[in-house]
């Protein structure tokens, strides 16, 4: 189940959701039938292998099972999750397994012991997973939040700590496979301005470029006025929101606000 996007908290009524943590990680799905476990990423390829530590804990359990959850470094950094996730060496992976420690942050059950539960509303199968995951040491159940000021609260804190962000999820919501606006991703978006030096026309746009950072602007008339503006400044303002920054400063998914000075208007693409 995917979720839809939401600029701000205000564009939704919150007594219809809880909120959780959106963790900066691998979305994962495990599943436990007998003694056979299962350890998918969401486009389905098979990551048992890469994640041994929290398949030998989940193994334990003496009951059938199929969770969804956020694979993470113990720290939330990404990029070291990342020098976990794209390892395939079996030594190698033995040897990262101390020195990148990772969490699996489960948020929702969708089988236990044979029965399908993915039609059962949301807030149900949260108990389930609350009662069946809440005493292990690798596998935690995300904490959620119900109430309009301890999402709010959740939302500042994210933000003071430059957090990824948060999900809403209805209430009632069932489990469905595919993107659904019943969950809802508020991500924790940081805004810069930077000159871009250079552009290359796309059939979307054009494509800027400071000899680093990238981002694509929308739309040919934007276009046309930036590579006039390029062509007599030398370069182009632009805001760029962005998640966060990479181990070598370069910004994760950077998407364009606005260009500065430009008439076409103010918004150019939400990201």
């Amino acid at each position: 189940m995917l979720c839809d996007s939401v600029k701000s908290l205000s564009d939704v009524k919150l007594d219809r959701y809880i909120a959780e943590q959106k963790f900066d990680g691998e979305r994962i799905l495990i599943s436990k039938k007998g003694s056979v476990i299962r350890v998918t990423n969401r486009r389905g390829a098979e990551k048992s292998d890469v994640y041994p530590e929290i398949v030998k804990e989940l193994s334990k359990l003496n009951f059938d099972f199929w969770l969804d959850g956020e694979m993470c470094s113990s720290n939330g950094i990404f990029n070291d999750l990342q020098r976990r996730a794209l390892l395939r060496d079996s030594e190698e992976i033995a040897n990262r397994r101390d020195t990148i420690p990772l969490v699996y942050n489960v948020f929702d059950l969708l089988e236990l012991n044979g029965t399908r539960l993915v039609f059962k509303p949301l807030l149900e199968r949260k108990k389930l997973l609350a009662d069946n995951f809440s005493n292990l040491e690798k596998v935690k159940v995300s904490e959620w939040f119900d109430k309009k000021e301890d999402i709010k609260a959740l939302w500042e804190k994210v933000q003071q700590n430059n957090l990824e962000g948060i999900v809403l999820k209805i209430k009632d919501s069932v489990y469905v496979f595919k993107r659904s606006n019943a969950w809802l991703k508020c991500k924790n978006f940081k805004e810069v301005i930077i000159k871009f030096t250079s552009g290359e026309i796309n059939n979307a746009g054009i494509k800027l470029t400071d000899g680093f950072n990238e981002v694509q602007v929308q739309q040919k008339t934007r276009a046309d006025w930036i590579l006039k503006k390029l062509a007599s400044d030398g370069f182009v303002e632009v805001v760029v929101q962005y998640l966060d920054k990479g181990a070598t400063g370069k910004l994760r998914f950077p998407s364009c606000r606005e260009v500065v000075g430009c008439p076409c208007g103010k918004v150019v693409d939400d990201g």
